[in-house]
């Protein structure tokens, strides 16, 4: 499956923390997601962390980073656009970083889910998605250095 690497991960969640904004006054009919009544944002982020985290396992924490990144570009862009409405900004940008812990829990679920979601189906570890760091390896005495391999499949 496709592996993104770290910059496509930010830009993956930067998408994704931006279409939250954008798309929160055509979904809620409010301007900022958090006004919305409901739990629009807070669905919105641990969605947006979960769909990351599960395109971007090895990178779950970028995916999130990007998904905070995304929204601080529409809000700043908004005061931007309309300087009257930036005076509370600053606190913005602290609400901001609140409330992306869930779009970080969210990657983290959607990146466990990715790894681990076919254990029990006869896959191989790279069926299940993991990284290189998590194969096996063995240190061989006999010629010094660390063996990618179990001496069975050595030839």
């Amino acid at each position: 499956m496709l592996q993104l690497d770290r910059r496509a991960a930010l830009l993956l969640g930067g998408g994704l923390g931006a279409a939250i904004w954008l798309l929160s006054p055509l979904i809620t009919g409010r301007r900022e997601p958090w006004d919305a009544e409901g739990g629009y944002y807070a669905a919105a982020l641990l969605g947006a962390g979960v769909i990351g985290g599960v395109l971007a396992p090895g990178q779950w924490f970028s995916t999130a980073l990007g998904v905070f990144g995304g929204q601080v570009v529409v809000l700043l862009g908004g005061v931007m656009i309309e300087p009257s409405s930036g005076g509370l900004s600053p606190l913005g940008l602290l609400f901001l970083g609140w409330y992306s812990v869930l779009a970080l829990l969210g990657a983290l679920l959607g990146a466990s889910v990715r790894r681990f979601g076919g254990r029990g189906k006869g896959q191989g570890r790279a069926g299940r998605g993991l990284s290189r760091a998590y194969t096996w390896r063995c240190f061989d005495s006999r010629e010094g250095r660390i063996m990618r391999e179990p001496p069975s499949r050595r030839r």
